[in-house]
């Protein structure tokens, strides 16, 4: 699977732009603030369904923010729609094409093939592997940024989980809504959140074992990555505690009825589970530094990539933004050297103007033109 072409049309601040990568490493280069994340992001919506910075799409206009590249924007002068449209090419030679459209009025419109489709439509057609700065959250941040890594990743290559999580989604925010309104335990209000139990009992089962499963295949891939970029020097693993039979969630959601009801909402389930991360034994966002940090992430990402291709046959288009800063030569090395290699699709943005690719394309204010 490979990304044929991107083209964007009032995208933040990118007026209008075409965008070809190569079938190997492409490199976006160009000081901060010139465009290049906002290429990525574009790029890995079409993964994703929605763009990933940003749960307001009115935020992608042109000129939204009052200024584009430097200069002050009019509001006469914002842009009333953004448009991304993407080309992309499977494995058995089929070529898609899908379009994305946001509105000034909060109206969007998302085909594929110039049919309509929906967010959840996008997942697991077009996939990707992105490494973001934000991404350092799944070593240092909180559960929620662990469990939404999981879930995309999981759902790009299960669309039975997909509809799982929604299901459980749905019903644990029914469920939450009622015990918040709730102002006494009736028989009436007792048997309405009993009703409940068989849905999220059976979909939290299957969804925590779709998870214990997936982080234990990618541990031990990102383990022995982490390992040849460290030259065996540390030790890295992943795991996940939160799998349970159907039953044994039946009787968990029975048990925690009373104090669900004193907290307002349902506190045990695969919405409170975590991953944990360990380097050398010890919870890696205790005592690892900002580029164990990245090193971590980005095993955790190429791991990612192995397991999509071992399901599907192909990999991921790899997304990394910024990827380069905070690691040491080694790692940089070994990083360059395996991305390079085995038919991967790459597109990397960076500052720095040494690093090589198959393609490299210069951004700034905006405007992206290719490299000779």
């Amino acid at each position: 699977m490979h990304l044929t072409s991107l083209n964007l049309t009032n995208y933040r601040n990118i007026l209008s732009a075409e965008f070809v990568p190569a079938e190997g490493v492409t490199i976006l280069h160009g000081r901060n603030g010139q465009g290049k994340t906002n290429i990525l992001e574009a790029v890995n919506a079409f993964a994703q369904g929605r763009p990933y910075r940003t749960r307001h799409e009115k935020d992608l206009l042109y000129g939204i923010a009052g200024t584009a590249n430097g200069e002050a924007v009019t509001p006469d002068k914002i842009a009333q729609f953004t448009r991304a449209e993407a080309e992309f090419v499977s494995g058995d030679g089929k070529t898609t094409h899908e379009t994305m459209v946001w509105a000034a009025d909060g109206t969007k419109k998302l085909t594929r093939d110039d049919i309509p489709a929906r967010p959840a439509d996008f997942i697991g057609r077009f996939r990707t592997a992105l490494f973001s700065p934000e991404n350092l959250q799944l070593v240092k941040g909180g559960p929620g940024q662990r469990r939404a890594f999981l879930d995309l990743a999981i759902s790009q290559l299960d669309p039975l989980y997909l509809a799982s999580l929604t299901r459980y989604n749905k019903a644990l925010m029914q469920r939450n809504a009622l015990l918040k309104s709730w102002r006494s335990l009736d028989a009436a209000s007792r048997q309405s959140l009993q009703s409940y139990t068989p849905v999220m009992a059976k979909e939290a089962a299957y969804i925590t074992d779709k998870r214990e499963s997936y982080v234990r295949q990618m541990s031990d891939i990102a383990a022995k990555i982490y390992s040849d970029m460290t030259d065996n020097a540390e030790l890295m693993k992943a795991f996940y505690r939160g799998r349970r039979s159907e039953d044994e969630f039946s009787m968990l959601f029975r048990d925690y009825e009373n104090r669900d009801v004193d907290a307002g909402m349902t506190i045990i389930g695969p919405q409170r589970d975590d991953m944990t991360v360990l380097l050398d034994g010890v919870p890696a966002r205790q005592m690892a530094s900002q580029g164990q940090q990245r090193a971590i992430v980005l095993s955790l990402k190429l791991a990612e990539g192995e397991i999509s291709r071992e399901i599907s046959g192909e990999y991921p288009v790899f997304l990394l933004d910024d990827v380069l800063s905070e690691i040491d030569a080694p790692r940089r090395e070994y990083l360059m050297g395996e991305l390079a290699e085995g038919g991967r699709q790459v597109i990397i943005t960076t500052c720095e103007s040494e690093i090589k690719g198959d393609k490299i394309y210069e951004v700034e204010k905006g405007e992206i033109r290719e490299r000779e």
